[in-house]
């Protein structure tokens, strides 16, 4: 075979295999292995009936939302992960509120991320057992969710009906800076992810929405100048750009030899 043909092939078989290993990255955080105790840290976080639908009502205006599919409607029957957050009014001024639904038969989770590097990063979690809604806060690893009580919250109410998780609270002195200033920075990327849930074990998250890095306590830092949604991701846009480099760096190699 010809020694530009092998090499070729050669380039071929690596850009697919960089293609497959961004798309095992994307996905790995639905691995079965990776898994966390939820009785370890004997978190006893009260949580109340909520009574009330969570909406799109005032989307853009005085809450940030995102969602996923686009634009669905969170306060009816059918597939919608949805995440609100609004400003509370603090003397601190860097409480939000979040509204949280999806559906799962064991766990939906935000996931706030100071930066695109997931790691470190503080997730919120709805769990529903037997009819039952637990409420954890956690740090996500990258792959899995270690329970921690570095996240305050408060208010927490949460209610479950034919597989669908609602749960609302208010998480308290929100910074994306590690270092204490005098004006905290509430720029986060936001995850929405859902796993299984045993009343023990939180299972690895599967990731179905990342966001852009967006102001979360503007309501509006989300939209784009037309008025849409322009911040928002689903999980196979990294293999989307993975792959596209791949196809870019085998165009370039063929345009040397030939």
């Amino acid at each position: 075979m010809d020694s530009r043909l092998i090499l070729v092939f050669s380039v071929v078989i690596g850009c697919l295999a960089l293609a497959v290993r961004g798309d095992s990255h994307n996905s790995n955080s639905s691995m079965d292995h990776n898994m966390t105790t939820a009785s370890a840290m004997h978190q006893n976080i009260s949580v109340g009936e909520l009574t009330v639908a969570i909406t799109r009502d005032a989307c853009g205006q005085t809450k940030l939302c995102e969602e996923i599919p686009a634009d669905c409607n969170p306060a009816v029957s059918g597939s919608c992960f949805f995440v609100s957050a609004s400003r509370e009014l603090t003397r601190r001024g860097t409480d939000l509120a979040f509204e949280l639904r999806g559906e799962s038969s064991g766990y939906i989770a935000m996931i706030l991320s100071p930066d695109t590097q997931q790691g470190n990063d503080d997730a919120f979690i709805c769990a529903q057992r037997n009819g039952s809604v637990s409420f954890f806060t956690a740090i996500f690893n990258g792959s899995a969710l270690m329970l921690s009580n570095r996240s305050a919250v408060r208010d927490v109410l949460a209610s479950v009906s034919q597989g669908v998780i609602r749960c609302t609270f208010v998480a308290l002195d929100l910074n994306a800076t590690t270092a204490s200033t005098r004006q905290a920075h509430l720029n986060f990327q936001i995850s929405l992810a859902s796993g299984t849930f045993n009343g023990v074990n939180l299972g690895a998250p599967n990731i179905s929405l990342t966001s852009k890095i967006l102001n979360i306590g503007n309501s509006t830092s989300n939209l784009s100048p037309s008025g849409g949604n322009n911040g928002t991701t689903d999980g196979t846009a990294g293999l989307h750009s993975t792959t596209l480099a791949s196809l870019v760096i085998l165009s370039a190699v063929m345009q040397r030899l030939f």
